[in-house]
């Protein structure tokens, strides 16, 4: 699994630095929070498109975070899976009786923390051709 750290922006973050945040994962969202309460999420699109209608780089995020999304239990993990696919998602949240962040559940199981992490491993790439 992927730290959650790499997905979490505090509620005071600009729109501008969570789009660093979400294209540093390179998965497509950040999850707001103040401390490590789970406020809402935020995805490239959510951002696209208050961008296309005018809004402003500085907007804190907590403006513009989706806070009506799925998010499962520590206790109700087993139903994850089903929600995923029932709803269409790719990444649902795990948190606490007090709606803390304890985990990230994907959908895929080969993304993990080396599958996008740099795990330094050295790579040459050769081609050719007529």
């Amino acid at each position: 699994m992927k730290k959650t750290e790499a997905f979490l922006v505090d509620k005071a973050y600009s729109l501008k630095e969570t789009m660093a945040i979400i294209n540093a994962n390179s998965m497509g969202f950040a999850l707001v929070c103040d401390g490590r309460k789970l406020l809402g999420i935020a995805t490239d699109g959510d951002i696209r498109r208050y961008l296309l209608g005018g809004g402003s780089l500085m907007e804190p995020i907590c403006n513009i975070a989706n806070r009506e999304f799925f998010f499962v239990c520590e206790n109700e993990r087993h139903l994850a899976k089903t929600i995923m696919e029932r709803e269409k998602i790719t990444v649902i949240p795990v948190v606490n009786e007090r709606r803390e962040l304890v985990d990230i559940l994907f959908d895929r199981p080969d993304i993990s923390q080396s599958s996008r992490e740099d795990i330094n491993l050295p790579l040459v790439i050769m081609a050719g051709g007529k």
